[in-house]
C-alpha cells in the first residue's frame, strides 16, 4: 500500500540528510497504516521514525519508536522483523552506550538461539565482538569472532569471513599489534575485492590505514 512506498522515500530522504521532511513523510504513513488497520506497514514506519531520530541524536524518542516497531512485529509473531529491530537498538547505541548495546545484542542471540537465521546471528556475533573490543574486554571480543568464524566455516557463510578477519585485526591494532592487525585486514580486503563488494574492501582500507 502507499504507506509501504512513503517508507521507503522517507529512507532516501533520510540516506540525504533531510531528517525533517523524513519524519514528515513517516507520519503521514503512520496515518494511512493505521486507517488500513496494517500492522504490518506501522511497524516498518514506527521503525523508520527510529531511524530518524537516531540521525538526530534523540536517541530516548529513536527508542521509544524502535519499541512501537517491536510491539508491532511481535503481535503478528512476525519473528524476524521482531530480531531485526532488536538488532537497530544494539547498533544505535554502540557508540553513545555500548552496555546498552551489548544488551539489545544478547537479546537477539537469545531470540534467535535456535539459530533460525544463521546470517543474523553472524552480523549481532560480528556486532557484539566490536563492542566488546571498545569497551577492552578482549578475550570476550575473541570469542565472539571465534564463534563468527565456526558458523561461516560449518555452515559456508562465505560473506562472514571477511568480518572476522577484521575483527581479528581490530583485537591486535588494539594490543599494539600493528603487523599482525595489517595482516588480517589485508587478508579479509583479498576476499572482499573476489566478491566484488567495493563498500565493504573501502570501509577495510579505512581501516588498514588508521
Amino acid at each position: 500500500n502507499r504507506a509501504n512506498y512513503m517508507t521507503l522515500y522517507a529512507d532516501i530522504l533520510r540516506d540525504r540528510g533531510k531528517f525533517t521532511e523524513a519524519q514528515d513523510c513517516l507520519f503521514k504513513a503512520v496515518r494511512i497504516a493505521e486507517a488500513l488497520k496494517d500492522t504490518f506497514a506501522l511497524g516498518m514506519c514506527y521503525k523508520g521514525i527510529g531511524h530518524v531520530y537516531v540521525g538526530t541524536q534523540n536517541m530516548d524518542k529513536a527508542l521509544e519508536f524502535y519499541r512501537k516497531a517491536y510491539q508491532s512485529f511481535d503481535e503478528l509473531n512476525d519473528r524476524e522483523y521482531s530480531i531485526n529491530v532488536l538488532t537497530d537498538i544494539g547498533i544505535s547505541y554502540r557508540k553513545s552506550k555500548p552496555d546498552s548495546s551489548l544488551y539489545y545484542y544478547k537479546l537477539v542471540l537469545a531470540a534467535d538461539s535456535g539459530n533460525a537465521n544463521l546470517r543474523t546471528r553472524v552480523i549481532t556475533l560480528f556486532n557484539m565482538g566490536n563492542t566488546l573490543v571498545a569497551l577492552g574486554q578482549i578475550e570476550k571480543a575473541r570469542s565472539c569472532y571465534d564463534e563468527v568464524f565456526d558458523i561461516c566455516q560449518k555452515y559456508g557463510i562465505v560473506s562472514g569471513i571477511p568480518k572476522v578477519y577484521s575483527g581479528y585485526g581490530s583485537l591486535e591494532a588494539s594490543k599494539g599489534n600493528i603487523r599482525k592487525a595489517e595482516e588480517y585486514y589485508k587478508k579479509a580486503i583479498v576476499l572482499t575485492q573476489q566478491a566484488d563488494d567495493r563498500s565493504t574492501t573501502i570501509e577495510l582500507m579505512g581501516e588498514l590505514m588508521r
